[in-house]
């Protein structure tokens, strides 16, 4: 945006943007979640700043086994877990340029685990 006084102009950029339903997209449940990030923190930890609604970001790592893992991090970029393995079929399948995703459901198990599912969309 930009406003010039000397000019007696003003200037608007617009964005126009799909819906994410419009998107190919699958429910899949974190994996991982109490592995530890650091020495302090877990992932686990990092979700419990986490809530329902909140879009997350995915990206692609390769393990030590030259496999892809998707790892999935929350809107402040801390690690919160990973995706199936399932999740790599899905989106190998489809045409995409990113991956982002939205938390749909953040639970605790009668064990203290959190349990949560992302709904992942491929973004053309």
């Amino acid at each position: 945006n930009r406003f010039s006084l000397t000019e007696n102009k003003a200037t608007y950029k617009i964005g126009f943007y799909k819906p994410l339903d419009k998107f190919p997209s699958k429910q899949f449940s974190l994996t991982k979640t109490s592995k530890k990030v650091d020495e302090y923190t877990t992932r686990e930890d990092n979700l419990s700043l986490c809530n329902e609604g909140e879009t997350v970001d995915i990206e692609c790592d390769m393990d030590r086994n030259y496999n892809d893992r998707y790892i999935v991090y929350s809107s402040t970029y801390e690690e919160i877990g990973e995706l199936p393995s399932s999740a790599e079929t899905f989106i190998n399948e489809n045409e995409y340029k990113k991956i982002t995703g939205i938390i749909n459901n953040i639970d605790t198990d009668e064990s203290g685990k959190t349990k949560v599912k992302v709904t992942i969309y491929l973004l053309k």
